[in-house]
């Protein structure tokens, strides 16, 4: 689910500093320079979710960096939050603002 969000990651030879692809459904590329659907502020995933199962199911919110209004953060609770970490003009970071939790049983 990150990988298909945030694009596949790569190293920049000349800096030797870690890049995303821009092939994911968030990010930047040539013909997205201010980001790819803003119009999308939050995407959820659910983990663990089956009838009856052993584990509670578990929700994760992913908020899109360039989004063009944020995510409610009351809207709906979740379990790891990954998001904005830093941002300043020339490059966004995200990374989990509360960690994903591991499975709990029921």
């Amino acid at each position: 689910m990150h990988r298909a969000l945030t694009g596949t990651q790569a190293f920049d030879c000349r800096t030797g500093e870690a890049v995303r692809r821009g092939d994911g459904f968030y990010g930047t590329g040539r013909h997205h320079p201010h980001g790819k659907h803003p119009q999308v502020s939050a995407v959820y995933s659910l983990h663990d979710w089956f009838p009856g199962g052993a584990y509670q199911p578990r929700l994760t919110r992913f908020d899109n960096p360039f989004a063009a209004a944020p995510f409610p953060d009351d809207a709906l609770p979740c379990g790891g939050h990954w998001g904005v970490s830093h941002c300043d003009e020339s490059w966004v970071r995200a990374d989990w603002l509360i960690g994903a939790e591991g499975r709990i049983a029921t």
